[in-house]
């Protein structure tokens, strides 16, 4: 493997796609996002028909072609953060929670018939079009309730919920090891032991992390 990050596919996606995400955001394409968005699902497509087996599932697997797609969710987020900036008017909570809803549900339904009829999974693509459209929508949703969630702040359980969504990062980078070596235990042993494992050595990484920045 010769990119960084090699065990963390997700961090090495982010690291290395943020670099074209950049340029766009930070030059005159930034104001053709719809554009540059078709033109990654071209790519997309383009490699999905021609260099992917179709015929079992592949959307996810191990290769870097999920990497297009996940470069159009970051342009999604681009999109949103473009608005926010320009002032314009994010979606009503109503439609986004219930496109979100129903879009997340069809999902993981669309999902099980492709585990039970494989003659379909060619169709396979539909997935990642039902996560964008759920993407977009829940993007919505949120941005339109942050005034609520900004009141909770006060609250005694936002504590924790700040502190875990702080640490989310490490979680990620920590849970796989962790997983590993407690997964022989007994249940529910090994969930309790796994559960503070990672929430502590991702807490320990976390503070590492901040003061590498600091200095």
């Amino acid at each position: 493997e010769f990119l960084i990050a090699a065990n963390y596919w997700f961090l090495q996606a982010l690291i290395f796609l943020y670099i074209p995400y950049y340029f766009v955001m930070r030059t005159n394409a930034r104001k053709h996002l719809p554009l540059i968005g078709i033109e990654v699902c071209t790519i997309y497509f383009v490699c999905y028909f021609a260099f992917k087996d179709i015929h079992v599932w592949t959307i996810e697997d191990a290769t870097r072609f999920k990497w297009i797609f996940y470069f159009g969710i970051i342009l999604i987020g681009g999109r949103y953060s473009q608005k926010i900036r320009d002032g314009k008017k994010v979606h009503s909570i109503v439609r986004s929670g219930i496109t979100a809803s129903i879009s997340f549900i069809m999902f993981y339904g669309f999902k099980f018939v492709l585990d039970k009829f494989t003659a379909i999974m060619p169709l396979q693509f539909v997935e990642h079009i039902l996560l964008a459209i759920f993407t977009y929508e829940i993007f919505a949703f949120l941005l339109s309730i942050e005034p609520m969630l900004r009141e909770c702040a006060i609250k005694w359980w936002w504590k924790p919920v700040k502190f875990i969504s702080s640490i989310t990062l490490e979680i990620f980078l920590v849970m796989d090891y962790a997983i590993e070596i407690f997964e022989k235990l007994s249940f529910p042993v090994s969930l309790l032991v796994t559960v503070i494992a990672v929430w502590s050595s991702a807490w320990i990484l976390h503070i590492i992390r901040i003061q590498l920045v600091k200095s």
